[in-house]
């Protein structure tokens, strides 16, 4: 039995996630459940400030229709090209928004909601 860091419940050792490290194996300090809790929350911080990074007026929103609902809010390539980018980085996304993370802010990408995102890809391709 082991107590996890922050719920501070006691679980078998079977609910902690391991890795290796140093070239030994190590179990973390959080149980399974607060560790996805953990990592949704660093994911959502980080989307956050690349938000705050790309907002025009210092509030993020679409640059279209000036939606600010930031559970809609996403990052657009202006000229497309997001697919290859995000390939990059194979199916995880979170590697894509750390790398524009600790880059400095491109001229090629802008903020939009989801709605705006669907119009300007539908038009792209009717066309």
């Amino acid at each position: 039995m082991k107590v996890c860091k922050d719920c501070r419940q006691s679980f078998p050792l079977a609910r902690f996630y391991s890795i290796f490290r140093r070239g030994r194996k190590e179990t973390l300090p959080r149980c399974s459940f607060c560790e996805i809790a953990r990592c949704a929350r660093n994911r959502e911080a980080i989307r956050l400030d690349i938000l705050e990074k790309y907002a025009i007026n210092g509030l993020p929103a679409c640059v279209l229709c000036s939606n600010t609902d930031v559970e809609v809010l996403g990052i657009d390539h202006i000229q497309g090209g997001g697919n290859r980018e995000r390939k990059a980085f194979g199916a995880y996304v979170g590697g894509f928004y750390r790398q524009l993370r600790r880059q400095p802010k491109r001229n090629d990408l802008r903020i939009l909601c989801r709605n705006c995102n669907w119009k300007e890809y539908l038009h792209h391709v009717r066309q």
